[in-house]
């Protein structure tokens, strides 16, 4: 394949015009130079590295989505005596209608389980956490749960809605504290590690 253009190879410049860098919002960041070609990206959308949400509202259109049978997830069948039984699910995205989510004795949320992490989607959570009756809850935050993260939460706050522009400091801070304690109801795993005893059987 030598002589053929980078275009050809689906190869991309990710670095993003200077008039984009000037005018851009704030959390974008331009990609590192180890980082600039990507394969199998189409340049129009590689331009928008910095920008992840716009990106993916170019590629959406095209993905396609498949139900998987989920049948043999939520009714699982007696547990067997001297077992720990742990439900996992994750990506639940404020979902207006939830899945029967069958008992046990751990239910472990893997994370996502707003769009955002607007005050108004952690408190849905929050209830719908406490509503199950699993004896154990662990929640691990995701990507889309931007108030669980203080670290990052003065870049994504503004670029998702979360706070006004002109908004106070220690705005951010309350924040993401106030999400934190909604989700009074599960053992919050925030950089931390918990270690479960078990055996095979």
């Amino acid at each position: 394949m030598a002589g053929r253009p980078a275009a050809a190879l689906g190869l991309a410049e990710l670095r993003l015009p200077e008039e984009e860098q000037a005018t851009s919002m704030p959390g974008r960041r331009t990609p590192h130079a180890a980082h600039r070609q990507w394969i199998g990206v189409p340049p129009h959308i590689a331009k928008w590295v910095g920008d992840p949400t716009r990106a993916w509202e170019m590629l959406s259109p095209k993905q396609k989505h498949e139900a998987l049978p989920i049948a043999g997830f939520t009714a699982p069948g007696p547990q067997q005596a001297g077992t720990i039984r742990f439900v996992c699910v994750s990506d639940t995205h404020c979902a207006a209608s939830m899945p029967v989510i069958p008992y046990g004795d751990v239910l472990l949320h893997a994370g996502d389980w707003t769009q955002t992490g607007g005050l108004r989607e952690v408190a849905a959570f929050r209830d719908w956490l406490k509503s199950q009756k699993h004896a154990r809850k662990i929640c691990i935050a995701g990507n889309h749960d931007l108030t669980m993260d203080g670290s990052s939460i003065c870049d994504t706050a503004r670029r998702f809605g979360l706070v006004g522009s002109g908004s106070a400091e220690g705005e951010l801070e309350q924040l993401c504290a106030t999400a934190r304690q909604m989700v009074e109801s599960a053992c919050a795993l925030r950089n931390e590690c918990l270690r479960v005893v078990g055996f095979l059987m």
